[in-house]
C-alpha cells in the first residue's frame, strides 16, 4: 500500500463531506493551499464545486516496508549483494512535512541505505559482515533518521536480510570450514590413539614386571625344592655352578612338556654336543656341520601332504 495517495468524499462529485477511513488521514487543500489534517469519522468541509474548490490527499497510518539491495565490495576484494528492509511511518504531527516534502520516499531510502551499506561493508571482510550484520544494520538506521526527520518520516527499525556473495564464493567458504573441521577431528582421533597407545604401553609394563616378579618367585621356590631333594640346607654347603644347571635341567624339561603337550607347536630347540648331525628325508636328504659347544635349531614340522614324512636323527 502506498504512503500517500488522494482522497474523495462522500457525495459524488463533490467533496463537502468527507468518511475518513480508520487507516488514514486526509490533508484538506482550499484552491490548493493546505488547510488542516482530517482524522478518521465523518467530516463536514462546507460548500464545494465538483472538487474543484476542495481537493484532499491521504497519508496512511500502516506502518510501510521497503526492501532494498545494493552491491558492495568488501575488505577481501569480494563483490557481495547486501539487501535491507526499512520500516517506516508518518506521525500525525509530521503529515504535513511528509506530504508535502517528498516527492518520491522509497528512492530517497534507497539511496541513502545504499550510501551507507557500501561505506559500511567496505571496512569488514566477507566473515566479519556475517558477524556483524547488526552493525550494519544501526548505521543504516542512523543514517536514515537523520536524514529522513526533517521531512517528518519516522524511521522505525532497519534490518539486515540477505547478504548474498557469489555461489561460487558460498562454495569455496563451505570447503575451507569442511577442511577446519576435518583437521580437528583428525586431531582428537590422533590424541584418543596416542591416550590408547600409552596407556596400553603403561599396563603392558605393568604386566611385564608382575611376570617377572612370578617368575622370580617360581625359581626360588623350585630352588628350595631342590634343596630339599637332595638333602640340602641353608647352612650346608651349595655349588652355585651345580644348582644353576639342574635349575636350567629343570626348565627345559618342563619346555620340552609344554611343547608336546601343544598342537600348535612347530619349532623344538634341542641343545647338540657333537660335532655334526645329519637330517635326512624320504624324498631328500642334507648334511650340515656345526662347529662343538653350539646349539642346534632343528626345524620340527608337519608335513601337508600325508605321504610325506620328515626323519631327524643325530649322528
Amino acid at each position: 500500500m502506498s504512503l500517500f495517495g488522494y482522497g474523495s468524499g462522500c457525495c459524488p462529485c463533490t467533496n463537502c463531506v468527507v468518511a475518513v477511513p480508520e487507516d488514514k488521514w486526509y490533508a484538506v487543500q482550499w484552491f490548493g493551499k493546505y488547510s488542516q489534517l482530517l482524522t478518521p469519522g465523518l467530516h463536514c468541509l462546507g460548500c464545494d464545486c465538483l472538487g474543484k474548490c476542495i481537493t484532499l490527499g491521504s497519508i496512511s497510518k500502516r506502518v510501510q516496508e521497503r526492501r532494498f539491495k545494493a552491491c558492495s565490495k568488501t575488505k577481501d576484494a569480494v563483490f557481495t549483494d547486501v539487501q535491507v528492509a526499512v520500516q517506516y511511518a508518518v506521525r500525525f504531527e509530521n503529515a504535513e512535512k511528509a506530504l508535502y516534502g517528498l516527492t518520491n520516499v522509497e528512492a530517497q531510502l534507497q539511496m541513502f541505505a545504499g550510501d551507507v551499506l557500501r561505506s559500511s561493508i567496505a571496512d569488514m571482510t566477507l566473515e566479519e559482515a556475517f558477524q556483524r550484520h547488526d552493525g550494519v544494520a544501526e548505521a543504516v538506521s542512523r543514517r536514515l533518521k537523520q536524514e529522513m526527520e526533517p521531512y517528518g518520516i519516522d524511521i522505525l527499525r532497519v534490518l539486515v536480510t540477505e547478504i548474498m556473495p557469489d555461489k561460487s564464493v558460498v562454495e569455496a567458504m563451505n570447503r575451507i570450514q569442511t577442511e577446519r573441521y576435518l583437521r580437528a577431528a583428525a586431531y582428537v582421533n590422533a590424541q584418543a590413539k596416542k591416550l590408547v597407545a600409552v596407556k596400553g604401553a603403561e599396563g603392558d609394563a605393568d604386566a611385564t614386571h608382575m611376570q617377572g616378579l612370578g617368575i622370580a618367585r617360581m625359581r626360588g621356590a623350585i630352588l628350595d625344592g631342590l634343596r630339599e631333594t637332595v638333602g640340602m640346607t641353608d647352612s650346608g654347603s651349595a655349588d652355585p655352578e651345580h644348582m644353576s644347571t639342574m635349575l636350567l635341567l629343570t626348565q627345559s624339561m618342563e619346555t620340552l612338556s609344554n611343547i608336546a603337550s601343544s598342537k600348535k607347536a612347530s619349532v623344538v630347540f634341542i641343545p647338540q654336543a657333537k660335532k655334526r648331525w645329519q637330517c635326512r628325508q624320504r624324498c631328500c636328504c642334507s648334511t650340515a656341520a656345526l662347529d662343538e659347544n653350539v646349539h642346534t635349531a632343528i626345524l620340527l614340522k608337519a608335513c601337508t601332504e600325508p605321504k610325506r614324512e620328515t626323519v631327524f636323527f643325530l649322528s
